[in-house]
């Protein structure tokens, strides 16, 4: 990605694309478990594969790893088809 705003763009585009296959019947769990997983992929990212290394941009990869299925799941729980 170029910068912050692409990643938005691309964490924007890839939960949306979930949120409709969710929407379609696929498993997507509860809101306290996709709340559980914004916290476990955040410490997965962030800790367990080094994402602090990368300084800021590290955070941010794995502050959207994390909110990836949290977000997907608010979209095709709260969202319109």
């Amino acid at each position: 990605d170029r910068d912050i705003s692409d990643m938005i763009h691309r964490l924007n585009f890839y939960s949306s694309a979930r949120a409709r296959d969710l929407r379609e019947g696929r498993r997507g769990g509860t809101f306290a478990t996709n709340l559980r997983r914004l916290f476990t992929r955040f410490f997965k990212c962030y800790i367990l594969r080094k994402g602090y290394r990368e300084g800021g941009y590290g955070f941010l990869i794995a502050l959207f790893a994390g909110l990836y299925p949290l977000l997907s799941y608010l979209k095709a729980t709260l969202e319109d088809g």
